[in-house]
């Protein structure tokens, strides 16, 4: 986990309602786990829609995290491991988005073929 997010979990945890170890770092006003349901409804759709994109859901941050780390070049299996899946293939064949712009150029290609 990158420390500047560690950072903030544990500044959400200090300033929250409920901030023992034993609590839960997202929880309802009550102190109990947040549902996928009321996660969904109160947090990503709120925030998918603020963001320009009210189609998001929470296996599209997975897909975005797996592009991305596909992108920067982390390998098949280290993709499966962070997903937690039991086929590589599953990670890429299902979690990867390719977008235009991560496609080769006609120029690139050429020179790929010619080399």
């Amino acid at each position: 986990m990158p420390s500047d997010l560690l950072s903030e979990l544990q500044l959400s945890r200090d300033t929250a309602m409920y901030p023992a170890d034993r609590d839960f770092v997202f929880a309802t006003q009550a102190g109990t786990p947040l549902t996928e349901s009321n996660a969904t409804r109160r947090i990503i759709k709120p925030a998918a829609k603020a963001a320009g994109v009210p189609w998001a859901a929470w296996h599209d941050l997975r897909r975005a995290a797996a592009s991305r780390w596909a992108r920067e070049g982390h390998g098949p299996r280290a993709m499966q491991r962070l997903l937690g899946h039991s086929d590589p293939n599953l990670s890429l064949g299902v979690y990867t988005w390719v977008r235009d712009d991560d496609l080769p150029s006609g120029d690139t290609l050429a020179l790929r073929s010619a080399g």
